[in-house]
């Protein structure tokens, strides 16, 4: 299967190409930089200091998704959609990996998969989707006596915090899920531990004499390479359509 690649000079997306490289499922067939950048032309695997693959970088996004069966995506939000349009214009697949996109910006890609197959998560490693499912699950059953603390080792409450407080609230029947508010989830509590070493998400029931914790811990990008391979995997024969890990999971 040919795989192209956007934001190959990116660090995530480099890790993502060397073990697609090392995989015999899959072809190097094309990657992508910005307009005018030195590294257009250069034969892939060169670039990423391994053995020639004689298929070379671009900055045409139509060129990328041409000699591609799949394109993997984890740039901007504004690249994003650009390379989305020019997928379902070719009736490929796209997996997306790209953070911080907004609510119409997923819209548009659900309307353009109507003439490609789209697969998107915030967060592509299969441990915390499967985290979310269950705290879906055990939220259903937690009566609102719980108090619920999110703590991530981010400076910032981004995407993935906000994800989990409105997955909890939408399993509650909350009806305010879409403020990103500090503490306007009803109980649900935001707290940061930093540590540069490893991305840590975990998620506290509190009741009066017990604790529950859910917590998932990664250290280093691989988590991310097997949501990748799996969702490339999963979408070979599949309908056009927008899906996400938790259906390339069977959680949905």
């Amino acid at each position: 299967m040919k795989i192209g690649l956007t934001a190959i000079k990116g660090n995530i997306t480099q890790f993502i190409a060397k073990e697609l490289y090392n995989n015999n499922l899959f072809d190097l067939s094309s990657a992508l930089v910005r307009e005018g950048y030195d590294e257009v032309g250069m034969d892939i695997g060169e670039f990423l200091k391994l053995n020639k693959t004689n298929t070379y970088i671009t900055d045409n996004i139509q060129e990328l998704v041409k000699n591609s069966d799949v394109v993997v995506d984890f740039s901007s939000p504004e690249l994003t959609l650009k390379v989305a349009k020019e997928v379902s214009k070719q009736h490929k697949t796209l997996i997306i990996g790209t953070r911080f996109l907004k609510d119409e910006d997923i819209e548009q890609l659900k309307k353009l998969a109507d003439n490609c197959k789209i697969i998107y998560s915030e967060n592509i490693s299969i441990s915390f989707n499967l985290m979310l499912n269950i705290i879906e699950n055990m939220s259903i059953f937690l009566r609102d006596e719980y108090n619920i603390n999110i703590v991530s080792n981010e400076t910032n409450k981004t995407n993935l915090p906000i994800k989990i407080a409105k997955t909890i609230a939408r399993s509650k029947g909350w009806s305010n899920v879409s403020t990103t508010d500090d503490n306007e989830y009803n109980s649900i509590n935001f707290s940061s531990n930093i540590n540069n070493n490893k991305n840590e998400y975990s998620v506290l029931f509190s009741a009066l004499g017990e604790d529950i914790e859910i917590k998932q811990t990664t250290f280093n990008p691989s988590c991310i390479v097997n949501g990748v391979i799996r969702s490339i995997i999963w979408s070979d024969g599949k309908n056009n359509g927008f899906y996400s890990l938790q259906d390339v999971l069977k959680m949905n």
